[in-house]
């Protein structure tokens, strides 16, 4: 039997035999269809296999089992099933399936050597209710059909977690899937995989309706054609040191959105399109801790778009636009903080070109500078209380406006971090830019004036500020 596959690419349901190449069907029919000695043929392989199957911890493809499906069907819970590299082309209706069992499954190459091609009409991959492991691989020109959650990989129950993997134009066709990775009643755990130009109706490259983990990956030009989250859509989970770049929502959120509380930290969204509010992120709540928003565009939030209780932590808001109000940020519901965050050159048509605090809400902004946006820096519709903020007007050069921080020791003998200005209104002792409460030593008892030791100049303070008769 010739085969018409690209030279190196193996179709996952091909099997090489010792007197030719034979699909599944076709083994099928040989051993089956001439007899006794065919019988006792297959029963003997069937009874080997199994027994080979039995004792390994290890399953290598295709040197012990011929496909990633026999591995898989091979294995049981612990195991691993390594794969070798190249290129595995699945038939039309087909995928890699792995059923109540929890497993690793990885490419010995890494994902630039090993492909799993799909066959345009299911999920390259479907998991259901185990926690295996998948790594290594490119997945690619998956579907995700009726019940499956997924286009690339399909996440029913359970919490895989999902390693060193590329996904490029997978493709979920209906709503609350996810174009690359989908889950249903599912979490999952994501680490250092890149998503390029998959797509769904929300949740273009990720979409879990439990919890996710995403640490270290990479999110280029994905897209949610109908709602939100361009690349990632997840009711909660954190988001952890990852890039977002070129993603689209036709709705909220392109970057990330989620309706619920979610952590994002050390990440970076640049050129992020929301045709809605948050133009790279929308959340119900949580935190933004030390992320950069660069060249977003939203309605509402041109940068992000948070709800109540979210905590925005040494974030840098530049050139992003809002059609509407909010060019950084806008900010709704109750009890939000803004610290150590710089607002620059952000545009909205509306309102607060820096940061838009909506109707009814209320937040707390310390240590953080806003220069250069356009029409304003700040509107506020709500409660906001600020300290420490550097406002540069008059088109003030915004390098030279940002605050810079250091340790303050305050009377008393507590630490805080804050700028110069702030440490010397609230009477304290500012150690130098860049100083962390950590580089204080501790204090002396007694050392009144703070300078380490315990001295004249200590006595000299409490005697200024003793008014009473000396006993």
């Amino acid at each position: 039997m010739k085969s018409s596959l690209p030279p190196g690419a193996f179709a996952d349901s091909i099997h090489t035999h010792p007197i030719g190449t034979y699909t599944e069907r076709a083994l099928a029919r040989s051993l089956f269809s001439n007899g006794t000695a065919r019988l006792c043929f297959a029963a003997t392989m069937t009874v080997a296999i199994a027994a080979a199957a039995a004792r390994a911890d290890v399953i290598h493809v295709p040197d012990d089992q011929p496909t990633i499906q026999a591995g898989v069907d091979a294995a049981v819970t612990g195991d691993e099933v390594v794969v070798a590299p190249g290129e595995y082309i699945l038939g039309e209706f087909e995928n890699v399936t792995i059923n109540q069992k929890s497993v690793t499954v990885r490419s010995s190459g890494g994902a630039e050597a090993t492909t799993i091609q799909g066959g345009g009409a299911f999920p390259v991959m479907h998991l259901g209710l185990n926690d295996s492991t998948i790594q290594g691989f490119t997945i690619t020109g998956g579907v995700q059909y009726s019940l499956f959650a997924g286009g690339g990989i399909s996440i029913l129950g359970g919490s895989p977690t999902i390693r060193d993997c590329t996904f490029i134009n997978n493709v979920a066709e209906d709503v609350l899937k996810g174009g690359a990775v989908g889950g249903s009643n599912a979490s999952c755990t994501i680490i250092g995989c890149t998503f390029i130009k998959n797509s769904s109706y929300d949740g273009g490259a990720v979409r879990m309706d439990l919890s996710a983990s995403i640490t270290d990956s990479t999110f280029d030009g994905n897209s949610a054609t109908h709602y939100h989250g361009g690349a990632v859509s997840i009711s909660s989970g954190t988001i952890e040191n990852c890039t977002f770049t070129g993603n689209l929502a036709n709705l909220d959120g392109a970057a990330v959105y989620s309706n619920g509380s979610v952590s994002i930290r050390e990440s970076t969204f640049t050129g992020n399109h929301a045709s809605r509010d948050g133009g790279a992120v929308h959340t119900g709540g949580g935190d933004l801790t030390d992320c950069t928003f660069e060249m977003n565009e939203g309605s509402s939030g041109g940068g992000a778009w948070v709800d109540s209780d979210t905590t925005v932590s040494g974030c840098t808001f530049d050139d992003n636009t809002a059609t509407s109000n909010g060019g950084g940020i806008h900010i709704g519901g109750a009890s939000s903080t803004v610290t150590r965050c710089t607002f620059q050159a952000n545009d909205a048509s509306g309102t607060g070109g820096g940061l838009y605090l909506g109707a009814g809400a209320t937040a707390t902004m310390t240590d953080s500078t806003l220069c250069g946006n356009i029409p304003d820096d700040i509107d506020s519709n709500g409660v906001l209380n600020a300290s420490g903020v550097v406002i540069a007007v008059d088109g003030a050069d915004c390098q030279s406006a940002v605050s810079i921080f250091g340790a303050c020791s305050v009377p008393g003998g507590a630490c805080v971090t804050t700028t110069a200005p702030s440490c010397e209104s609230a009477g304290g002792d500012y150690l130098g830019d860049g100083m962390t409460c950590d580089d204080v030593p501790p204090r002396i008892p007694g050392d009144v004036d703070g300078d380490g030791d315990f001295d004249l100049d200590d006595v000299a303070h409490l005697l200024a500020g003793f008014s009473g008769p000396l006993p």
